[in-house]
């Protein structure tokens, strides 16, 4: 399995190396730095048929196919620097298990040719193509998250390697998958946290929220349980912010359409406005 390293120009693309480094050292897989190069960012030649004499139409046309491959040259050359300078930062990092590609593919499609062999996608809150700072989250984060079943890792600022957990729970079946994946694939051995449930207080939640404390325990972890009450997504904000967390861990949309109508917008303004990084397992 690989750890697929989403690289562009945001400055985020800095955090998403750090955070693939500490993947790297948790679960020992490569890493894989990613660039893509999506079609729309090389735009087709204009139709100017009917629009001017034929030959100012010809020579005008050649003109601006030579601009456009020039174009096309210089954003390949811009990624494949980018793509240069991250892995500089792995090196320096400490990951030698490394390799780049550039891909001339929307970032789904790339990650759809990779999703059999990834282990886990790091990607930044939002792209280049988005302003700094703000709540805003990048189209291609929804995209590939609703697109793709590889775990994914969204940061949304400096990253650092995590000192506390928040793992998002809630008593149901796809719940208790995102614990054994936290517990079969090491991200859970040596640390500490806390398993969070927004639910009523009563005896039944009380025994899903210790079961899955003791799961993180057998895997190596080291978590207490709380039980809140509110609404899922203020909730879950106000608890963060009170015990600010280096990570926090959740579920993410599920794959039948009633489903994602269900907890897909819940998904979405969780990454929107987590304050720490969120690691999405399914």
């Amino acid at each position: 399995m690989t750890i697929v390293a989403c690289i562009d120009g945001s400055e985020l693309a800095e955090s998403v190396c750090e955070a693939s480094a500490w993947a790297h050292e948790r679960l020992g897989q490569p890493v894989e730095l990613l660039h893509v190069l999506e079609r729309s960012q090389v735009p087709a030649t204009a139709d100017l048929t009917g629009a001017i004499g034929v030959d100012a139409r010809d020579h005008l046309l050649e003109e601006l196919t030579e601009v456009e491959a020039q174009r096309s040259r210089l954003a390949m050359e811009h990624g494949k620097i980018m793509l240069a300078g991250a892995r500089e930062k792995m090196v320096a990092l400490g990951v030698k298990d490394l390799s780049a590609c550039q891909r001339h593919e929307a970032l789904l499609e790339a990650l759809k040719a990779r999703e059999t062999e990834a282990g886990l996608v790091v990607i930044g809150h939002h792209g280049e193509d988005h302003p700094q700072g703000g709540p805003v989250l990048g189209s291609h984060v929804e995209t590939v998250v609703r697109g793709i079943v590889t775990p994914i890792l969204v940061v949304n600022r400096t990253f650092h390697a995590p000192g506390s957990w928040m793992v998002a729970y809630d008593g149901s079946a796809n719940g208790d998958r995102l614990l054994a994946r936290l517990a079969e694939h090491g991200w859970v051995s040596g640390q500490q946290g806390t398993v969070v449930m927004v639910g009523d207080d009563t005896d039944a939640n009380e025994r899903k929220l210790m079961r899955a404390v003791d799961r993180l325990q057998e895997a190596g972890g080291f978590f207490a349980g709380e039980l809140i009450e509110g609404e899922v997504e203020d909730a879950l904000l106000t608890w963060q912010a009170a015990h600010q967390p280096a990570i926090m861990a959740m579920g993410a949309y599920g794959h039948s359409r009633i489903r994602q109508w269900l907890v897909g917008s819940h998904t979405t303004r969780m990454l929107m406005t987590s304050r720490v990084p969120v690691l999405i397992l399914r």
